[in-house]
């Protein structure tokens, strides 16, 4: 059990670090072409070209707005943080050796965790194109 929650807690933060990643760079992105544009625009440059230009903030809002990396990597934080709560427990907080209660105990959180996580997921971050999945299956780590 320990070395699958060390896997999913690893999963679940590059997913995060992956995911805010992106965020940043359209941040960045849209910021960038808003100072080019103004400054194009100042300079007298073709209209077309500062026009394009122009366009890429509202490009890159949409795509923020749309595919939701923030909240996804937040959503990955929160669910790596509650995956290092539980590995804590167990490496920390049960007898030596553990009982197999305390192991079933924990595996049971983890996999409430795993639905409930899943749940907020559909609510929160699904796209709205895709049809909803199986109820009997979760998102995986």
């Amino acid at each position: 059990m320990s070395s699958d929650l060390d896997r999913a807690i690893d999963v679940n933060g590059r997913a995060a670090l992956r995911n805010y990643s992106f965020a940043f760079f359209f941040v960045v992105v849209a910021t960038i072409s808003s100072v080019a544009s103004s400054i194009l625009a100042f300079l007298k440059f073709d209209s077309i070209l500062v026009g394009a230009i122009a366009l890429v903030p509202a490009l890159c809002t949409i795509v923020l707005n749309q595919l939701k990396f923030q909240e996804r990597a937040n959503w990955f934080y929160r669910k790596r943080d509650q995956l290092y709560a539980i590995a804590n427990e167990l490496h920390f907080e049960l007898p030596d050796p553990p009982q197999s209660p305390h192991i079933a105990e924990l595996s049971r959180r983890w996999s409430a965790l795993n639905i409930a996580m899943s749940e907020n997921w559909e609510k929160q971050l699904s796209l709205g194109v895709i049809p909803p999945k199986d109820p009997g299956k979760s998102t995986p780590s």
